[in-house]
């Protein structure tokens, strides 16, 4: 098909032959980036051939925009769609110049520059209310929604998505409904509401299921799995996570499947398969390693290899991430590397890389999330300076973010830390209960490794107070805990 169409824009063609050709030509391209076969040749020699006739030459503009974002090309696409934009104007072609400042503010939100796709979003928004095309606003308010959610601006975020929806209801518009309800899970995923979440996930998975969309299917499960991470649910996530993994591969989708893959590595750290992780995941940061999507997996990889003491592979991984974040503009993400970075630099006694690193947090904003890893490694800092009042008050606080989120693991960590905190205060008493607590979240959190850590330091509570039997017990079982998982946490040199 793509060589007719080659032969028939070299040909001598009328004016009208050529507009028949070139709204062809916009069928042939979504289909063949459908497909997965297209020829960027094709668009070209139709740019050239309908320069000096600017309708067709913005729908040729509009079209290799199209193909470009659907490479993830996005500079290229954002420059293409703000051209046709322009010239549609040019044309007063309201809807065509709508449509294209839509996707010009898609483009633009990926990129991270969320005040330039506002803007775009807004004036598409504004010529869609003008043409009374309903269609277009309820779209335009969900990219609006999503922009606003990138920022972290939840309540704005709410609205938008919330406008959006009762439009596609009315409509009816099956897939707006489920990209919309995807999001709305998202929102409470961010604010720690689990169970607000998985409402709107699992009303996602059935309007999507119902609708035959498989991409919205996806989405839903990799927002349950996330909302089972978040409350612990290790197994139920993994069965989420290989589900989306399944329809994302089936389907061809990169992103997505970059994106499963990183929560997928997320659980296998929790379960100490440390070298099945890194299997999984050092295949997608060789592949657009300077997109954002390479960053996200980086920051895992980083987390990775914190867990399994690989040190300044860690370093190296976050601060590539951090970069990349940077590059975006992606404040949360760059406070949630340094918060990695900072329990990494604890880890290697860098203690002050580690503040710095705290300290640099507060400049970005606060997620609570951040917030909680954050005052974490602040009480760690603590307890090591020996500001002991300090350490408790950022502890406790810690703790508090921890419980909102439901997070077992967190709230094992930060418990073990109160333990040291009694230690270092001669309350040994405190610290055995402390640390027992810490091996009841973790252990419901199913993470083998942690538990095993917890034990030690029990045991070695026990020795200060020559309880042998109990520490020798504890040692024990920490041994063979680590025995278990020694082997699924090699990973390469």
């Amino acid at each position: 098909m793509h060589t007719i169409f080659q032969k028939l824009f070299l040909s001598e063609i009328q004016k009208d032959g050529l507009a028949e050709l070139v709204k062809a030509l916009d069928y042939l391209t979504n289909w063949s980036t459908y497909i997965g076969y297209y020829s960027k040749d094709t668009i070209q020699l139709a740019l050239t051939k309908t320069q000096h006739i600017p309708i067709f030459h913005a729908q040729c503009l509009f079209s290799i925009a199209d193909l470009y974002f659907s490479e993830a090309n996005y500079i290229h696409a954002i420059k293409h769609f703000q051209q046709a934009a322009n010239l549609f104007q040019q044309t007063r072609k309201v809807i065509f110049q709508a449509n294209a400042l839509e996707h010009l503010g898609d483009a633009l939100c990926i990129m991270s520059e969320h005040e330039k796709a506002e803007d775009a979003l807004k004036t598409s928004l504004e010529l869609y209310i003008a043409e009374n095309n309903i269609h277009g606003q309820a779209d335009v308010h969900y990219n609006l929604g999503c922009i606003y959610l990138a920022r972290n601006h939840f309540q704005k975020a709410e609205i938008f998505f919330t406008r959006a929806l009762e439009v596609y209801k009315q409509i009816p518009n099956l897939i707006g409904q489920t990209n919309v309800t995807n999001s709305l899970a998202q929102i409470h995923i961010s604010h720690g509401n689990p169970i607000k979440a998985e409402e709107f996930a699992n009303q996602a998975l059935e309007i999507a299921k119902k609708a035959n969309y498989a991409t919205g299917e996806g989405i839903a499960l990799l927002r349950l799995s996330q909302i089972y991470l978040q409350m612990d649910k290790i197994m139920d996530a993994c069965q989420a996570l290989e589900k989306a993994l399944s329809i994302f591969k089936h389907q061809k989708d990169l992103t997505n499947q970059r994106l499963v893959a990183d929560d997928v590595g997320r659980v296998y750290i929790q379960l100490d398969q440390l070298s099945a992780a890194e299997t999984l995941l050092e295949p997608y940061i060789q592949i657009d390693l300077d997109t954002i999507h390479s960053a996200y997996v980086l920051t895992t990889l980083g987390w990775l290899y914190i867990c399994g003491d690989y040190l300044d592979k860690a370093e190296h991984h976050l601060n590539r991430a951090l970069q990349l974040f940077q590059k975006f503009k992606d404040q949360a993400e760059q406070a949630n590397v340094l918060a990695h970075l900072g329990i990494m630099y604890l880890k290697s006694g860098r203690f002050e890389k580690a503040e710095q690193a705290v300290q640099s947090i507060l400049n970005l904003g606060a997620w609570w999330n951040v917030e909680m890893r954050r005052l974490w490694v602040l009480g760690d800092l603590y307890i090591i300076k020996e500001q002991f009042d300090d350490a408790q008050t950022a502890l406790n606080s810690a703790m508090d973010y921890a419980k909102i989120s439901l997070c077992m693991y967190q709230q094992g960590n930060i418990v073990r830390s109160l333990g040291t905190l009694h230690i270092k205060r001669g309350h040994v008493d405190r610290a055995i209960r402390a640390f027992k607590r810490a091996l009841t979240f973790h252990r419901a959190a199913q993470w083998v490794s942690e538990q095993a850590t917890d034990l030690k330091r029990l045991g070695e509570a026990y020795e200060m107070l020559e309880r042998t039997e109990e520490a020798a017990a504890a040692f024990k079982e920490a041994e063979e805990l680590m025995e278990s998982v020694r082997e699924t946490r090699q990973l390469s040199a």
